[in-house]
């Protein structure tokens, strides 16, 4: 489509996603768009290897892309900023 703007586009959230994702902030709003990333850099680049379910299932970029989605159905692991933000903000009392 606009490869000129994509492409800088997709770098820039796949480099800062994927230090958001290490880092355990915000995992569920960054891991849907990854995921989405990496379902559509495979269908093109690999659409001519990919005959079943079976072949989509054995390349080695779907499970990058399940780690993406580990991180929206897991999110706030014990050593993520956002348990440590949710721990947080169920410290403070609420106003009366």
């Amino acid at each position: 489509m606009y490869p000129q703007v994509l492409a800088p586009f997709v770098a820039g959230l796949e480099i800062f996603g994927g230090i958001l994702l290490l880092l355990g902030l915000f995992t569920r709003i960054i891991a849907v768009p990854l995921a989405v990333v990496m379902v559509v850099a495979t269908v093109v680049d690999k659409a001519k290897d990919i005959d079943s379910l079976a072949a989509y299932t054995d390349l080695i970029e779907t499970v990058y892309m399940e780690v993406c989605s580990f991180g929206w159905r897991l999110p706030g692991l014990a050593v993520s900023l956002d348990r440590l933000i949710l721990q947080r903000q169920e410290i403070r009392p609420s106003a009366p």
